[in-house]
């Protein structure tokens, strides 16, 4: 029972953060044991992007889209933005 607690807060989870359709996708990712890619959009966003799942994509898209834990302001706009974490890239959006 408890096993199937966490699988349906998983989804809904899943669900909050990057939809229906990525419930969808995790469910066929778990079922075929492939690894699914498809493109989400948000508000903040002015093109998809990619989200891998089985991945960490998921949390780290949450993180900096949602939760906008990288979120800070800055007087210029830079030429160039380094990006040398290990993640997906999605700061550097």
């Amino acid at each position: 029972m408890l096993r199937l607690l966490r699988l349906v807060n998983l989804l809904l989870e899943y669900k909050k953060v990057i939809g229906i359709k990525g419930v969808i996708n995790l469910i066929y990712s778990k079922v075929t044991n492939k690894k699914i890619k498809f493109n989400i959009l948000n508000d903040q966003l002015k093109h998809d992007v990619t989200i891998r799942i089985p991945s960490s994509d998921t949390w780290v898209f949450k993180q900096i889209f949602i939760d906008e834990e990288y979120k800070f302001q800055i007087n210029d706009i830079p030429k160039v933005i380094v990006d040398a974490g290990a993640n997906v890239g999605y700061a550097s959006i």
